[in-house]
């Protein structure tokens, strides 16, 4: 019998072993079933965000096993557990003073709040940049179209403009444009769409302005400070039979402004 009890310890032992290798095995794990012999869809995404005017670090996640109905769990990134929410599986959390260093490899770790799915993945953040010229030069808008050009953020992979009027609760549109032109370090719009609310009429105000730098995709997080493009960006998705989404690297530059003023 005192073998019998070595052999059951040793076993239980092994099988505690299998399970934690299974857990953290990575992308290769195959999910549970969803009790009709299809494959569980999980569907994360996580965008990582420098945002260079506010010296921040922010991580959004969306993690949710579909099929389940299963929702949260927990992402590791940098080293640093983030928890989403069990009723909408999403979690934020912010670094002020920002943590993260230019062009850092960021390494991703999502598990599932049942501790049965493990999902990793690294992406490496875009360099930091900056706006270095605004037509017009005096930053006083009198008509017509409106000119940045800015510094190359290494390891980026697009960049989008965002206009954005300073009043809360403005009535203009502002702007969220991605930069598809021949020059991908300079992008022209016309002050009058940016300026100016659904009916045309100019809005005067001071507008900032911001450049978006991002790495494989992006994805609009909420409550991001900067205006976006209408759709996203998603150039290389999470695309497994398993699980989809996107993982998202953001350097977010700091800001100029452009001043409209009353009379046009």
């Amino acid at each position: 019998m005192r073998c019998n009890g070595q052999w059951v310890r040793g076993a239980l032992l092994a099988a505690l072993l299998v399970t934690e290798v299974a857990v953290f095995s990575g992308c290769n794990l195959t999910p549970s079933n969803n009790g009709g012999g299809n494959q569980a869809a999980y569907n994360l995404v996580v965008v990582l965000e420098r945002n260079l005017e506010l010296n921040q670090d922010i991580v959004y996640l969306r993690f949710r096993h579909e099929n389940h109905g299963i929702t949260g769990g927990v992402v590791i990134v940098d080293g640093d557990t983030i928890s989403t929410l069990p009723a909408s599986g999403q979690g934020t959390k912010t670094y002020s003073p920002g943590r993260w260093t230019q062009q850092q490899m960021l390494q991703i770790k999502a598990l599932d709040a049942s501790n049965s799915y493990a999902y990793r993945d690294s992406i490496k953040l875009p360099s930091s940049f900056e706006i270095t010229n605004v037509i017009p030069p005096n930053r006083l808008w009198q008509g017509g179209n409106v000119t940045l050009t800015w510094t190359p953020a290494l390891d980026a992979d697009a960049y989008f403009v965002s206009v954005k009027p300073r009043t809360i609760g403005s009535p203009a549109r502002g702007l969220g444009s991605y930069d598809t032109d021949s020059d991908p370090l300079s992008e022209t719009f016309p002050g009058a769409e940016a300026f100016s609310n659904t009916f045309g009429t100019v809005i005067p105000d001071v507008y900032d302005m911001q450049i978006v730098a991002y790495s494989r995709n992006f994805t609009l997080r909420p409550n991001a400070p900067y205006k976006a493009p209408d759709a996203d960006d998603v150039r290389v998705p999470i695309s497994r039979t398993d699980i989809d989404g996107a993982v998202c690297a953001l350097m977010v530059s700091a800001r100029d402004t452009i001043r409209v003023p009353q009379t046009q």
